[in-house]
């Protein structure tokens, strides 16, 4: 075979992407070739020097890097408070809330006709004047000398 045919596909020999044929050409031109030996040597060893790089971006430019994303693609207040609204809600925060509507109605029933009829201490006066002492059949002063 010719180098030139040979040396696009080294990659893909490597990698076992090759078909048998393929792949037994290759290994019979790189025993016989060793400039197409040389260059897939290269190949190999570039290879597995990325796969095992340590070229990891610094801390400031990993953080920089994240600022920026976010900065990019977040929401705005609207939408996410748009996605919350649409948010399922479970069954036991709905059956809180129903409970908690429910209680808020039945206080606000029990307040509302002593609003209309004045304070609470107003109320309680005028029911204290109206009982009456059934066990005594003659009123008697209760002031003291």
């Amino acid at each position: 075979m010719v180098c030139a045919l040979i040396q696009p596909d080294l990659v893909a020999y490597e990698f076992g992407l090759v078909d048998d044929e393929t792949r037994d050409s290759i290994e019979a031109h790189l025993q016989a070739c060793p400039t197409c030996l040389s260059t897939y040597l290269q190949l190999r060893r570039h290879l597995t020097r990325a796969a095992h790089s340590s070229d990891r971006p610094s801390e400031a430019v990993r953080l920089r890097l994240r600022a920026e994303v976010e900065s990019t693609f977040r929401p705005t207040a609207v939408r996410r408070l748009l996605a919350w609204a649409r948010r399922p809600i479970p069954f036991y925060q709905g059956l809180a809330t129903a409970a908690a509507a429910a209680c808020l109605v039945l206080v606000v029933r029990d307040v509302a006709p002593h609003r209309a009829t004045g304070s609470a201490a107003a109320v309680h006066a005028e029911q204290s004047e109206r009982r009456v002492d059934s066990s005594r059949t003659n009123p008697e002063n209760l002031t003291l000398y």
